[in-house]
């Protein structure tokens, strides 16, 4: 009876080792399950792939069923682009394609900064730029105003049908007579030095080409 007891017990301590060993395995082959899941979540929902589209890139033929990554619009948008109802319908069913608003402070933010660049932008154009910043991705546009607002908040754009804006510029109100400059928001047509009349024109920043000359001299030293 003892000796059956003895290896009894044998064999119950080795069965207690092989379940452990094999719930030590599981418990890897788990953790290397998840860590290759999170992988592939990161993979996808990154700032290359979430794509928010203005009306324009839509209109000009950006199609969110047949391009990779997350695509949002806002509400705004969705009611622009009539002529694509049936390609913005399908792909938001489909789930390629999310409608969003931008937040509230990030709104004053874009419309802030268009008055600083001097451009004209409707309220489809702030709030669909405004959710590129919150959602920090690519804003697909061939809107030139929207690519100076875009870049001067450092959001990334991307054209459809255009070549896009190579720098950035603001707009002034430029005499034809004297050449005087004045601010987009300067609230008299006239010149207040030589009287003429004043024309809003698009001119180049000056503080980005400072940026590159410091930018040298930087390298020199």
């Amino acid at each position: 009876m003892k000796i059956i007891c003895e290896n009894n017990n044998k064999n119950n301590g080795n069965n207690n080792k092989n379940n452990k060993n094999r719930n030590s395995e599981n418990n890897k082959n788990n953790n290397t399950i998840n860590k290759n899941n999170n992988n592939n979540n990161n993979h996808i929902i990154n700032e290359n792939n979430i794509k928010i589209l203005d009306a324009s890139a839509i209109i000009h033929g950006y199609n969110p069923l047949l391009e990779e990554g997350i695509h949002y619009i806002t509400y705004g948008i969705y009611n622009e682009v009539i002529t694509k109802e049936d390609i913005v319908d399908l792909s938001v069913q489909c789930g390629k394609l999310k409608i969003r608003e931008p937040k509230k402070e990030t709104l004053n933010l874009v419309s802030n900064q268009a008055i600083k660049t001097g451009d004209t932008l409707s309220k489809n154009d702030i709030e669909i730029l405004a959710l590129a910043y919150d959602l920090k991705g690519i804003l697909y546009t061939d809107d030139y105003g929207l690519q100076n607002v875009s870049q001067s908040l450092g959001v990334p754009t991307k054209c459809i049908i255009s070549d896009g804006i190579k720098d950035r510029f603001l707009w002034k109100l430029v005499c034809k007579g004297c050449k005087k400059m004045y601010n987009i928001d300067y609230k008299y047509d006239v010149c207040e030095v030589c009287g003429c009349i004043l024309e809003r024109k698009m001119v180049r920043n000056k503080s980005r080409k400072y940026d590159k000359k410091h930018r040298k001299n930087k390298k020199k030293k």
